[in-house]
């Protein structure tokens, strides 16, 4: 394809019969003209090179010398605190939890929406961080604003779950004394009390 149209930019002319200035010209035309991307612009160089040396047999230095183009780093558009604090301050329950989460921990958005609660440490200010896909865990810092905003909210998760394991239970079988530990350590911490009016995530 870029030989194609590199044949056709100098008017079908033979590659033997053309150098570096044209190469140089029609690659010149792919960035100022064309505009196309970095990574396009060196797929055409690769193909010319790969022309003139493998199927001309072109052995000159100009054939090595042609540059590639470097693609420059995005870097990304990151809030400022007070442009932070204003998105928080319209976010509510779950949401906010997991915005919190996400900006105060370092967390990702499925992992946030994946946290239990055996996984959060209030009294060591840490969260360990499952990955069960690579199985590599992490212990990351909480924050005291996420540890404040969370600690009701786990509390209203384990009576949640407490509620839910006493209903089904028959009236004539006693509760289990470690029902607690096992009932409420593996559930979720983002699964209640989610404002749906003002939620953009699925909890």
């Amino acid at each position: 394809m870029w030989v194609r149209r590199y044949v056709h930019f100098h008017g079908r002319r033979h590659p033997r019969a053309m150098g570096a200035a044209e190469v140089a010209e029609f690659l010149d035309h792919l960035a100022d003209e064309r505009r196309v991307a970095p990574s396009t612009h060196n797929q055409a160089r690769s193909a010319l090179r790969f022309l003139y040396r493998e199927l001309l047999g072109e052995r000159a230095a100009w054939v090595d010398d042609i540059p590639r183009v470097r693609q420059q780093a995005v870097l990304p558009t990151v809030l400022s605190v007070d442009g932070v604090r204003a998105v928080l301050a319209e976010m509510c329950d779950v949401p906010r939890l997991i915005a919190l989460l996400m900006y105060g921990s370092g967390l990702r958005l499925t992992e946030a929406c994946a946290l239990r609660v055996q996984d959060v440490d209030l009294a060591r200010r840490q969260i360990f961080v499952r990955d069960e896909r690579c199985q590599r865990h992490r212990l990351t810092r909480l924050s005291d604003s996420c540890a404040t905003a969370l600690a009701p909210h786990i509390e209203a998760v384990v009576q949640s779950s407490l509620t839910r394991a006493t209903a089904s239970a028959t009236a004539s079988v006693a509760t289990p004394s470690g029902t607690r530990s096992r009932c409420t350590s593996s559930r979720w911490v983002t699964t209640s009390g989610s404002c749906r009016s003002c939620s953009g995530i699925e909890t």
